[in-house]
């Protein structure tokens, strides 16, 4: 029969928030750009778009509040580390669950990542 332990039942619960739902983006920013931390299909992810042959358009989920830097490189094999600001401070969209920049393209080839500030 089953016997109800209270602290086993928290434990595992505080696990289960701990390691969140397995889809590689911590919960502490999923919180703060309102997504479910415990839904393995809400997530940060970020799309891009090519408008004719000049223009890239980057998006990406966020919540007000919220600011972002766009990083670039032209070798994915360095260390995000070493990726160059290219946008600093993006703030989130005020009104919309989203945010989004236009980018030149300029003939060389780039990568582009979206880095989430820290509080403040």
């Amino acid at each position: 029969m089953f016997q109800w332990d209270a602290p086993a039942y928290f434990y595992l619960l505080f696990l289960l928030l701990l390691m969140g739902d397995g889809d590689h983006t911590d919960d502490y920013s999923e919180l703060r750009l309102h997504l479910d931390p415990l839904d393995s299909t809400s997530f940060f992810a970020l799309s891009a778009d090519v408008s004719g042959t000049d223009t890239l358009t980057l998006e990406w989920p966020s919540a007000p509040g919220l600011s972002f830097n766009v990083l670039s490189s032209a070798d994915l094999s360095e260390p995000l580390s070493e990726w160059d600001l290219y946008l600093p401070g993006i703030a989130a969209d005020e009104t919309l669950s989203a945010t989004s920049v236009e980018l030149p393209i300029l003939g060389e080839r780039r990568f582009f990542a979206i880095e989430l500030q820290h509080d403040e």
